[in-house]
């Protein structure tokens, strides 16, 4: 199949660089001159274009893309409840545009996010801590609640941190909402990254190519698109 559509390509190519024999006839040279057109605008499109909006341009794909496959499982959950392998499919589409569309979305937008939500965060890491400075100084109980929680995993390691004192048990869970805080944060730029990446070299490899053929012939941009695909194709096709 791959062979079949490579030279298809490549022939069509091949006959677009036949040039001025072929465009002798006016509706052929009328189809012709609009697609040279419509790629020249295009190219000077992609030209102009910058990494930053070919990737917000592709998150929204991204994200349109994953509600697409989220409601079409729905519709094969139903309809075709025993078609295990179409769902598999389906689902693994549906990850991949998801973390691509997260991907993008938290590697541009991360800082604004964890500002916008710094609050929540802060409160999370010294919220245990604060609780330590109540009951030393107010005599509440809020830091033997914590140590509560330890009781089911550990009776050993309750007795231990209860009988610490209150501005080290809160110092203690505040470490540990912090280490749990900095992995989740380590973790998703691990998740994110390799599809990040991915992301970045489908945007810039276009932009980067659209320029190339700018300086090359900005007036033919379509003719040396026909000559790099074409040679790509046949440059394939002796690997197969």
């Amino acid at each position: 199949m791959l062979k079949i559509i490579l030279t298809s390509i490549g022939y069509l190519c091949g006959i677009y660089l036949i040039g001025e024999k072929i465009r002798r006839n006016a509706k052929i040279d009328a189809f012709l001159g609009a697609l040279e057109g419509s790629y020249t605008r295009i190219n000077e499109h992609l030209e102009n274009s910058t990494v930053l909006s070919g990737l917000r341009i592709l998150r929204k794909i991204y994200g349109w893309a994953s509600i697409a496959l989220f409601g079409f499982i729905f519709v094969i959950m139903k309809v075709f409840p025993g078609s295990t392998g179409a769902f598999l499919v389906v689902f693994q589409l549906f990850m991949l545009t998801f973390l691509g569309w997260f991907s993008i979305k938290w590697a541009i937008d991360h800082k604004a996010t964890l500002s916008d939500h710094w609050k929540t965060h802060s409160l999370m890491v010294f919220g245990p801590l604060l609780m330590g400075v109540s009951d030393t100084f107010l005599h509440t109980p809020f830091t033997q609640a914590l140590a509560l929680s330890l009781e089911p995993l550990s009776d050993a390691l309750h007795s231990v941190v209860i009988g610490l004192h209150p501005m080290v048990i809160g110092a203690l869970y505040s470490a540990i909402c912090l280490a749990f805080f900095l992995l989740y944060y380590l973790m998703t730029w691990i998740i994110t990254t390799p599809l990040l990446i991915a992301s970045v070299l489908a945007v810039a490899l276009p932009i980067h190519f659209a320029r190339f053929l700018a300086v090359i012939d900005r007036e033919n941009t379509l003719l040396w698109l026909a000559v790099f695909v074409g040679g790509g194709c046949a440059l394939w096709l002796t690997q197969l």
